[in-house]
């Protein structure tokens, strides 16, 4: 039998072919040379086909039938707008008989009690619906990334360049939060600061630009007035020796202790002399007090 026939979703799974009659070596030296691609141990991608998002979920879902694409993952699948996009990220399912540790490779399992009415298919995989999946957001946090979440799937949203309806209510979420399950009482909370009119999230890069520029030079306070310790200060820092109070020479014990230092270090020396000798201006006659 071909390969190829036994590919479901663009997928192949090693065990059917070994079922079908299929050496070990045999098997992986025709996956090798017709340009198969592995995504998971036991799980190979048909040629030409790319190993995208769905794919890379399905692969996950064949190898074990009874985890449930969840949390972030499921979000994609809904088209729901989040902080950080899961096309490219771990995989997240849930497990239902809370017996499964590892899925794989940059797969993510949760260990929680799933009902069927909270299943349902979407794009022939089995998906969380749309308010379990809000729910479990609003339950595990980060509170930032569930509540975009939450703000995009009541609305009217444009994504992925299309235009779909609101995919679930609030009071459904509600519902679905009164689910004896740990987290059960943060997720009511950060429901309540949901706010379906704030508009869609905003991109990252663009918000770091915006800082940026708000923090740019036209932006910056105005300076401060110099005091008179500031300007002995500056005075002091000039690349010559320590400077004499009255006529501004160095005096013959600097000169011999800087003797054969660098610019750099002659500066950094009488900055600090001046610093712990004169950081207070001496008084003069309009600053004595009559």
């Amino acid at each position: 039998m071909e390969l190829r026939e036994l590919v479901e979703g663009g997928v192949l799974l090693t065990s059917r072919a070994r079922e079908a009659g299929w050496a070990r070596r045999s098997l992986l030296r025709a996956l090798g040379r017709e340009g198969w691609t592995r995504v998971q141990a036991g799980a190979w991608i048909e040629p030409g086909r790319d190993a995208d998002f769905a794919t890379r979920l399905r692969a996950v879902q064949l190898l074990k039938p009874r985890l449930v694409v969840s949390h972030r993952s499921a979000t994609a699948l809904w088209r729901i707008e989040t902080l950080t996009p899961m096309a490219e990220g771990t995989l997240e399912f849930i497990d239902p008989d809370l017996t499964l540790r590892s899925g794989g490779k940059g797969v993510l399992v949760h260990r929680m009690p799933l009902d069927e009415g909270d299943v349902v298919r979407c794009e022939g995989l089995r998906v969380t619906g749309a308010d379990r999946t809000l729910a479990d957001l609003l339950r595990a946090g980060p509170r930032d990334e569930a509540l975009v979440a939450v703000e995009s799937a009541l609305t009217w949203r444009r994504v992925g360049g299309v235009r779909r309806a609101p995919v679930t209510t609030a009071a459904l979420v509600s519902l679905a939060l009164e689910a004896p399950l740990r987290g059960a009482e943060g997720g009511r909370r950060r429901l309540k600061l949901a706010d379906p009119g704030s508009g869609p999230p905003r991109r990252p890069s663009r918000a770091c630009a915006c800082t940026t520029r708000a923090f740019g030079p036209r932006a910056r306070p105005n300076s401060v007035r110099p005091t008179a310790a500031a300007a002995i200060w500056t005075s002091c820092s000039e690349p010559r020796g320590w400077p004499s109070r009255s006529r501004g020479t160095p005096t013959t014990a600097h000169a011999s202790r800087t003797a054969g230092m660098s610019p750099a270090s002659t500066r950094y020396s009488s900055a600090r002399r001046c610093f712990f000798s004169s950081a207070t201006p001496p008084r003069t006659s309009s600053t004595v007090p009559r």
